[in-house]
């Protein structure tokens, strides 16, 4: 297969570019982007059981506040590595997370479920609301 230069380069800037803006600006990509498809989903049928266990309790609490919508069911994807984050996949919530141990999964998985929730909302872009509020739901930590 021949590749021009000039193909090259347009192809590497955008892959470059991408990589820039996902780490730049995360959370506006991972909440917002209606077209991040994600076909090779490795899909993690324990933790989307203990998510769907959970969701009852924590929409009724999360219901007081102004900006949450019930997610509905999560797919939740094992990643070989990097940061757990939530895709929007062709209108359905994607929860993608590497491996890791039960308390750090299910704080991973009530944080990303909370973007998810919020999506709408500006809250979803405040991280420390989002961290503290995931404490709340998956490890019974005191609300601040």
């Amino acid at each position: 297969m021949k590749i021009y230069w000039g193909t090259f380069w347009s192809m590497v800037s955008a892959v470059v570019a991408s990589a820039v803006l996902a780490g730049c600006f995360f959370w506006m990509m991972a909440v917002t982007a209606a077209d991040d498809v994600h076909p090779h989903c490795g899909r993690d049928f324990r933790a989307e059981a203990w998510l769907a266990s959970r969701e009852g309790v924590w929409g009724r609490h999360l219901a007081q506040y102004p900006g949450y919508e019930p997610p509905g069911p999560l797919e939740v994807c094992q990643e070989a590595a990097g940061n757990p984050h939530v895709v929007n996949n062709l209108g359905k919530g994607q929860i993608h997370l590497p491996y890791l141990h039960d308390a750090e999964k299910r704080l991973s998985l009530a944080h990303e479920y909370l973007h998810w929730a919020f999506r709408h909302h500006p809250v979803a872009r405040n991280e420390i609301w989002i961290e503290d509020m995931a404490r709340v739901l998956a490890l019974g930590e005191e609300e601040r």
